[in-house]
């Protein structure tokens, strides 16, 4: 998958990789990833989006995670997460949504059971 070379050339550039995550159109991601969004990809996505977008864009955020949640697949993968990679997850997802102010922080303490986080 395209997406997936390109994020994997970012390598482990945080910046470079909000950056790439920031031009995507949130609405695209179903068709884009179809059944094709693994774990580790999906973790450091997530990894990234909230600790470097989330706070720079947080409206942009929530939608890209909505969108995410749309991803055919979408739970299965996210129920596979390892433990250790899920427990770091959660730590970022508390501190974002601390963070945030009221209106956002609503919409993205709901998408929080999807993620499983």
């Amino acid at each position: 998958m395209e997406f997936e070379k390109v994020w994997k050339s970012l390598g482990a550039d945080s910046e470079r990789q909000a950056a790439f995550l920031r031009m995507l159109q949130p609405a695209t991601l179903p068709s884009l990833f179809k059944h094709a969004l693994t774990g580790p990809l999906l973790s450091s996505m997530l990894a990234v989006l909230l600790s470097q977008v989330i706070s720079e864009d947080p409206g942009f955020s929530v939608q890209f995670l909505s969108a995410l949640s749309g991803v055919p697949r979408f739970e299965l993968t996210a129920m596979c997460l390892p433990a250790r990679e899920r427990q770091q997850l959660k730590g970022l997802w508390n501190g974002a949504a601390a963070a945030m102010n009221e209106a956002d922080a609503a919409a993205f303490v709901g998408l929080r059971k999807s993620f499983r986080l």
